[in-house]
């Protein structure tokens, strides 16, 4: 829709100003913050205007204006301004996260509590995905006579085992005879390709020697599966019940979404062309997020889209704050998780 620069302006006006006080906002208002002259008539007749044209709605008769679902993503996509991370937020972002640089998934779940913390909203991460990843290494340790555990290492930074037992002895010499067939075929094969299909192609290939590591195969299988699908990381869902705009019972629904793995999934990691997206009221296409809006960002390892964290909240948030905070501790993410694959 094609709409004048002072509707615009009237528009950016009521949302900026129902973000700051959530309270509706009147021509009365909008007199005074607004840079032009206009009379109070006028501006009353704007707000009709942009009321028909389902931009904002009129919660009373004699009430003045709040935004509309699809006011805010006008706002989002047109009018919004970037916002700069003050140097204390930053320095304080930066000390929280640089004390959890030793573990990817504890930098994960540091970063989620924290921002839960920042905002007051519910955050969810995930790891870093292994869609594009592949193996860096594989190490059987022994623990026993009989069983042995599988370490395995990606080269995004994952590192997940198995333990697993073995019908024969497991010597140091066959160990290493393992561990070397292991890296030869399947270092730098991407662990999606890790599939039934083509662990027996691979033991085909390997004769006898087939026999004695088929325990080895299922563990190695094990462990690839496992890390295809990311592990989710979620914090501040009981900050949703001192949300203003939520009653006890839409924030009830909202926790007990969080319940739902796989749909979290789907939702807040899907691909898409923009970096940062924002799904406002039932654009996310769930009953239950009808009255919320989320904001969601990737961060980068290694030069790919390896993972993201978003935000869940009211669709009345600060979306320009919200989204230098979720950017700039995506961005270190995306620091720290290379220095660290950098220095392994």
């Amino acid at each position: 829709m094609e709409l004048s620069d002072r509707k615009l302006k009237i528009l950016a006006a009521v949302i900026n100003n129902y973000i700051q006080f959530a309270e509706p906002v009147s021509s009365k208002v909008l007199c005074e913050l607004l840079d032009f002259s206009v009379s109070s008539a006028t501006i009353r007749n704007e707000l009709a205007e942009l009321t028909e044209l389902g931009l904002l709605e009129q919660p009373h008769t004699s009430a003045g204006r709040v935004p509309s679902h699809v006011g805010y993503r006008l706002y989002i996509n047109q009018l919004m301004g970037k916002a700069y991370l003050p140097r204390k937020t930053k320095e304080y972002i930066d000390s929280a996260l640089n004390l959890s640089v030793k573990e990817p998934e504890v930098l994960l779940k540091n970063a989620t509590s924290l921002l839960a913390s920042m905002t007051n909203f519910a955050v969810v991460s995930t790891d870093v995905s292994a869609q594009k990843s592949c193996v860096k290494s594989i190490k059987l340790v022994q623990v026993s006579s009989f069983a042995a555990m599988l370490i395995l290492t990606t080269s995004s930074g994952i590192i997940k085992n198995r333990l697993f037992r073995c019908e024969n002895l497991l010597t140091d010499e066959v160990l290493d005879k393992f561990n070397g067939v292991l890296n030869e075929k399947f270092a730098g094969v991407s662990i999606a390709d890790i599939t039934p299909a083509l662990i027996q192609t691979v033991a085909v290939s390997l004769g006898p020697l087939a026999f004695l590591m088929s325990d080895v195969f299922d563990a190695l299988f094990e462990v690839a599966r496992s890390i295809s699908k990311p592990d989710l990381h979620i914090d501040g869902q009981t900050n949703l019940l001192l949300v203003p705009e939520f009653n006890q019972q839409v924030a009830v629904r909202l926790i007990n979404f969080f319940a739902g793995f796989e749909d979290i999934d789907d939702l807040f990691f899907s691909t898409g062309e923009d970096r940062t997206r924002v799904f406002i009221g039932e654009e996310s296409n769930r009953e239950e997020l009808a009255h919320s809006s989320i904001v969601v960002t990737r961060y980068m390892v290694n030069g790919e889209n390896c993972g993201s964290i978003g935000v869940v909240g009211p669709t009345r948030m600060n979306y320009a704050k919200l989204i230098a905070r979720l950017e700039y501790i995506a961005d270190l993410l995306g620091e720290i998780l290379n220095d660290l694959f950098r220095v392994e």
